[in-house]
């Protein structure tokens, strides 16, 4: 859809997500930014109709992505924010516009989404190391990137696709920067596998690509998934009283396909004795004289 005079999002561009089945389970999506009128749009440098590219709003696309076993909820943030055409001007502060609402949306996940997974990635139109735009222009005046805010946010957010740009490499064929980016919340720091960033030429997949798909060359970046357990532990009664008198235990946590069985101590954990889970899963009979203590045999 042809991005309007109009402004609004029934009239923009949309941006969509293409995954693969077997690796991502939809969960939910919703876009970004969709209710905020204009008289919230204090200070903002052009016409309010103007923001976010004319009504191209993020789009939020929750997922639970499973390799090898191993799940994880991922929130990802689809942006293509105002394009550098035009160049700059007073009656179109392109850099103006964009930093302001990239702004807006660091605000806006950092009061929604600041405990969950994220990633933001798409057409940033601009890189991360230093802005695309007409540095010695009016309106710009600066060498900082649109995303300074999040680039300096280091302890909540990691521009995981900066090196690219420090490289020299591109993403716009007929430009030399990198202006497709991802940047990833601090949840996701220790999934990223560092320096797996890459530029990707699709030509020899894709016959015609720059004229057939894009303009722009992909970006990728890779993750690791892994189990996150609760440990496991026994929790119940310590002491009882009386011969005819039942302790009940309970696993908590831990990832296990049947239990067999439990090690019971009358003499503080100096000798353990097991128990067979199915002739003894009812009750465990202790001396009255003595704490009891159990511990848990390995899964089956």
């Amino acid at each position: 859809f042809p991005v309007t005079i109009g402004g609004t999002f029934e009239e923009a561009q949309k941006l969509t997500f293409l995954y693969k089945t077997a690796t991502i389970d939809p969960v939910s999506t919703r876009v970004l930014l969709e209710g905020v009128k204009a008289q919230d749009l204090v200070g903002y440098p052009s016409t309010s109709d103007r923001f976010w590219a004319s009504g191209r709003l993020p789009f939020l696309f929750e997922a639970k992505a499973t390799i090898n076993g191993a799940e994880k909820k991922i929130n990802l943030v689809n942006v293509h924010t105002r394009s550098n055409g035009g160049g700059e001007s007073a009656a179109n502060p392109r850099y103006a516009m964009r930093k302001y609402d990239v702004n807006v949306l660091k605000d806006s996940l950092d009061q929604y989404y600041a405990n969950v997974p994220l990633i933001i990635l798409g057409d940033y139109n601009d890189d991360l190391d230093e802005t695309v735009a007409d540095q010695l222009a009016p309106t710009v005046n600066t060498s900082e990137t649109s995303f300074i805010n999040f680039t300096n946010d280091r302890a909540n957010y990691i521009p995981v696709s900066k090196n690219l740009s420090l490289a020299g490499l591109r993403t716009f064929p007929t430009f030399e920067n990198v202006i497709d980016h991802v940047i990833i919340s601090n949840e996701l720091e220790e999934n990223w596998i560092v320096s797996s960033e890459r530029v990707v030429a699709p030509f020899d997949l894709i016959p015609n690509y720059s004229s057939t798909t894009s303009d722009h060359l992909p970006v990728k970046v890779r993750f690791n998934l892994f189990c996150e357990i609760i440990p496991a532990q026994v929790i119940g009664t310590t002491e009882v009283c009386g011969v005819e008198s039942t302790a009940e235990l309970m696993l908590v946590g831990g990832l296990y396909e049947t239990v067999l069985g439990w090690e019971i101590s009358t003499d503080g954990g100096q000798t353990m004795v097991y128990r067979d889970w199915e002739t003894d899963r009812k009750s465990t009979r202790l001396n009255s004289s003595h704490s009891a203590k159990s511990r848990m045999p390995s899964s089956a």
